[in-house]
């Protein structure tokens, strides 16, 4: 019975989590690290995006690092921002190939939704360093005073 009351059911569901663990990592980024370089291109980008806002501005940043400013496509509508791009793989010269890349090329295209509408027409953007900035007004809202309706028959 000693040998039943030591044991700790937690040290073993440890070990069990840690082996999932390991088995979904290597199996998930196995193909990541791994993936011949003509399948690449399939590969969705997704840069990272911030959101910062205040009472009468919405601030976007986006990391696009070595896409070029010409490549890269902003459009706004009455209560959402839509930026795409592309960032294109560069020709080899004469004589080169590539024996491993990390790096990720494609189109993508983020849709960010604003909780109020925005003034499109004094929006402005800027990209320096491979950080694409967005400034965009809130839409000026009138605050009526309350109506009170009357009941007809």
């Amino acid at each position: 019975m000693k040998y039943l009351s030591e044991r700790k059911p937690s040290i073993y569901l440890d070990i069990i989590g840690n082996d999932l663990t390991d088995l979904l990592r290597d199996t998930l980024s196995a193909n990541h690290y791994f993936m011949p370089i003509s399948l690449k291109e399939e590969c969705e980008m997704l840069p990272p995006v911030e959101i910062k806002q205040c009472d009468k501005h919405y601030y976007v940043s986006v990391q696009l690092p070595g896409i070029k400013k010409e490549d890269i496509k902003i459009e706004l509508e009455k209560d959402h921002l839509i930026i795409s791009a592309e960032k294109k793989e560069e020709e080899l010269k004469e004589g080169q190939s590539v024996k491993s890349s990390e790096f990720r090329y494609g189109k993508f295209m983020r849709k960010i939704s604003f909780d109020k509408p925005i003034n499109i027409d004094e929006a402005q953007a800027h990209y320096q360093n491979g950080i694409l900035t967005i400034n965009i007004p809130k839409q000026e809202i009138e605050n009526k005073q309350a109506k009170q309706l009357e009941i007809k028959d």
